[in-house]
């Protein structure tokens, strides 16, 4: 994102309430959460309808004065001036005003108004009265057509009702989606029976990889997440049959219970034990000593990709070290080998590599945008192979809180690929945010999700402008040269970041090459450099998860950004490796073998490197827990940027 590029905010105000209610509510009753819906509900809809009135009084008298001939801001268009070879861009803080009524034939300055020498540059001379088809060409695709009403500028007071309207909304559908998943969630009285002790047989759907819940190496038992579909309690005496529940119930049995693959339905006798938090997903634990029964199998899709993952264990078990324990955790998120090198990559600050994330789907549909692009695949078609790869992807990685949020906002990018418009990166996390939370209110209170979208948001906001800081020196030399400022300085300037730098070349125009003349859509700012860009990322998003990860541990790792900016070249390498030979392990082990030797080499650079930082001293530094540690950390990083950002002299003219 430039630096000079405004944020779309318009769905943060309404991600922001959803998220925070769905955090309070998510331990409240049905029928409190419907009756907040209904008065929420009510709520937007008068806001709503008293902006779909219009204003009166003070506020229509000022609406009126103003005119109402300015169209919004942010419109900018490509146009065309006189003749068919030049195109002129409309600033987008250049209003256009449109006369009333559009005459025949208009002067040309009051159809359009752009700078002087735009027009200059565009014709020589132009003519005093023109045909207004004449004056204004633009591609077929992008015809201008003036609307029979002038748009009004929307004032900032009908604006934040507009944001007050969609936040209450938002707001009122995720009660109602709380409310419907509590009923069916309390049914079946599976936390009384918890609170009872009473022993019980669970069916229902494995929905988590079984790992063992830590403690040492070799643990006699594993845990996994149970979607129960009925309960059903044991004992003399008792008489009551399979109940319908969905509840979610973490389950703790033998290790021999560590090849369940997710999506299988299974039948589990344990005793059910309570759990004090009511706002967590987790409605009770429930404890077998015997083996789960198998009730039926994962799907089809399931079952395929759980053959990809164990292939790709398989075969990553012939790459020695730390690189075959990692590659699985790398490319498709198994961490179940992982080991001690766990505690390494976290005190380093690498741990998100295991965590399957945004930065893998953005990996992968580069490749496969790449890839249908030089097939020469039409545009309007490319989402198609898109969406495969992405959607076999997660159900090979199965589907976490990291991976369903960076899932939904590949589909807002395919989206804008199907529109033919760029996905911009905020409204898609707002509208990722939205949609999770609103189907699944759990998410709110979840540390993945809550790490994932901080660390999204805060690469997304503070990358861009912390790169273009960092690539512009001090005293206005270093850096690319503004584009417009090169061109007023004519042969006094020269362009940074190749060899026109050179201070024995600065100032003189290389021969046989024409300095590039600007123009009125370039950007005034210096380039970001790619040394500035591979540390910004980090910091980006160091600074933004750094108070949630105090709620992990209570201490911060100070060669985090380092240790990132040292790894990233390998993450990529590794991660398409490791698809290449989860993908070829089962009819070419030849080449999944190759490929998982390239991409072994890539894993222990990224192992090395987290052992390296771990063991230097003051890996972590000790920090205050709690709430208080937090807020004191938000507040640390957050003056440390000011000052990166603001503290710094401005660059060029």
């Amino acid at each position: 994102m430039s630096t000079d590029e405004a944020v779309d905010v318009r769905l943060v105000p309404a991600a922001l309430a959803v998220w925070a209610m769905a955090a309070l509510v998510t331990g409240a009753t049905s029928g409190a959460l419907v009756a907040g819906a209904v008065v929420t509900g009510l709520a937007a809809v008068g806001v709503l309808g008293r902006l779909l009135r219009g204003p009166s009084g003070p506020e229509a008298v000022r609406d009126h004065e103003s005119g109402g001939r300015e169209a919004p801001r942010g419109t900018g268009r490509q146009l065309a001036g006189v003749g068919e070879r030049v195109a002129v861009r409309v600033p987008e803080r250049v209003a256009v005003r449109v006369p009333e009524p559009v005459p025949e034939r208009v002067p040309v300055r009051e159809v359009v108004r752009v700078p002087v020498r735009a027009l200059e540059r565009a014709q020589e001379r132009v003519p005093e009265r023109v045909p207004v088809r004449d004056a204004v060409r633009v591609p077929e695709r992008a015809a201008l057509r003036v609307p029979e009403r002038v748009p009004v500028r929307v004032p900032e007071r009908v604006a934040a009702r507009a944001q007050a309207g969609l936040a209450l909304g938002a707001v009122a559908m995720l009660l109602l989606a709380t409310a419907a998943q509590v009923r069916d969630r309390e049914a079946g009285d599976v936390r009384a029976l918890a609170e009872d002790r009473a022993r019980v047989q669970l069916v229902g759907t494995v929905r988590s990889t079984p790992q063992a819940p830590g403690g040492p190496a070799g643990s006699r038992v594993v845990r996994f997440l149970l979607a129960a579909t009925s309960v059903e309690v044991l004992g003399a005496g008792e008489s009551r049959g399979p109940t319908p529940t969905g509840a979610a119930v973490e389950v703790y049995a033998p290790a021999s219970a560590s090849d369940l693959a997710y999506g299988t339905v299974v039948a589990v006798d344990a005793r059910l034990t309570p759990i004090a938090d009511t706002s967590r997903r987790v409605l009770a634990r429930a404890r077998t000593t015997d083996d789960p029964a198998v009730r039926a199998p994962p799907s089809v899709l399931l079952r395929a990709a759980d053959g990809l993952r164990t292939g790709l264990v398989a075969t990553a078990g012939a790459v020695p070290g730390d690189a075959g324990r990692l590659l699985p955790a790398v490319a498709v998120g198994d961490t179940r080998g992982v080991g001690d090198l766990d505690e390494a990559m976290r005190v380093s600050g690498l741990a998100h590599i295991t965590a399957v994330s945004g930065a893998h789907f953005s990996i992968l549909g580069a490749v496969v945008l790449a890839v249908v692009t030089r097939c020469g695949v039409p545009r309007r078609w490319r989402w198609v192979p898109l969406v495969v790869v992405l959607g076999g992807f997660v159900a090979v990685v199965q589907p976490g809180s990291s991976v369903v949020r960076a899932a939904v906002m590949g589909g807002v990018g395919v989206l804008g690929i199907v529109a033919g418009r760029p996905a911009r990166s905020v409204p898609g996390l707002a509208c990722a945010v939205l949609v999770l939370v609103v189907v699944d209110p759990w998410l709110a209170r979840d540390v993945g999700f809550v790490l994932s979208v901080v660390a999204t948001a805060g690469i997304a906001l503070l990358a861009g402008p912390l790169a273009s800081r960092w690539s512009a020196s001090p005293d206005g030399i270093g850096g690319a040269v503004p584009p417009r400022a090169g061109a007023r300085a004519g042969a006094g300037a020269g362009v940074g970041g190749g060899r026109g730098d050179h201070p024995s070349r600065r100032g003189r125009a290389r021969p046989g090459r024409p300095r590039r003349r600007p123009r009125p859509g370039d950007d005034p700012r210096p380039a970001a450099g790619p040394v500035a860009t591979a540390f910004a990322v980090p910091v980006a998003a160091q600074a933004a998860c750094a108070p949630v990860l105090l709620v992990l541990t209570p201490a911060v790792p100070v060669y985090a950004v380092l240790a990132n900016v040292a790894a990233a070249p390998a993450v990529a390498p590794a991660t398409v490796g490791g698809l290449l030979a989860a993908l070829l392990g089962t009819w070419w082990p030849a080449a999944a073998t190759w490929c998982a030797q390239a991409a072994g080499a890539a894993c222990w650079w990224i192992a090395t490197v987290a052992r390296t930082a771990s063991g230097l001293p003051g890996a972590q530094v000790a920090w205050a827990g709690g709430p208080l540690g937090q807020v004191l950390l938000a507040c640390a990083c957050a003056a440390a940027l000011v000052l990166v950002l603001r503290c710094r002299r401005a660059v060029g003219p």
